[in-house]
Formats: structure tokens, C-alpha cells, sequence
């Protein structure tokens, strides 16, 4: 987890801007006598749209990308190979409130 940062917007206090302080730790191993070697990495964004419009409209759009990599090898041979993985997940929603006494 890098963080979190929100952006919103109300009558009162207009724009205003959140952000959470974020920290990654990476520590390598590496294998002693071993020729072979892999890793894996997967990167994902998720963003989310909340819209409110005086309680009558509601709009919500999320998306949320996952890259995902995997790398084999042997040194010996100096082959390398990458594969590579893409995911998109969506979510949109979208209400009306009509509430009028007839």
C-alpha cells in the first residue's frame, strides 16, 4: 500500500485536498550457488469518482488497472524471459432522487 490521496469538493469549504504520508520497503535476496532466478510484480491504481448534486444526482465511477510481471532467468545461459499481464476492472453507477409529494 503507497497511499492514499482524496480531492473533494463542497459548498462550504470548496476544493480541498487529503493525502496519507506512504513508505516502500524493498530488501533483495539473492541466492548463493543458484543460476536460476524469478521475480514478480503487480501494480495497481485504483481511482474513484463521487459526484453528489444537491441530493437530486449521484454518479459514481470506479477503475481500478492491474499490471502484473513475471521475469525467469538462468544466468548460465543468459536467457531472460517476461511476461506480462493486463487487468482493467470498472464500476459506474449512476442515481436519481426524485422525492416530490404529488
Amino acid at each position: 500500500h503507497i497511499g492514499d490521496s482524496y480531492i473533494s469538493w463542497d459548498v462550504e469549504n470548496l476544493w480541498s485536498h487529503s493525502q496519507q504520508d506512504s513508505a516502500v520497503k524493498v530488501k533483495p535476496l539473492l541466492a548463493s550457488d543458484d543460476p536460476t532466478f524469478a521475480a514478480q510484480l503487480g501494480f495497481t491504481v485504483a481511482m474513484k469518482l463521487n459526484m453528489h448534486v444537491n441530493r437530486l444526482f449521484t454518479y459514481t465511477f470506479a477503475l481500478q488497472p492491474f499490471l502484473n510481471f513475471t521475469m525467469q532467468g538462468d544466468s548460465s545461459t543468459g536467457q531472460i524471459c517476461l511476461n506480462g499481464t493486463y487487468d482493467l476492472s470498472f464500476y459506474t453507477m449512476s442515481k436519481l432522487n426524485l422525492n416530490y409529494p404529488w
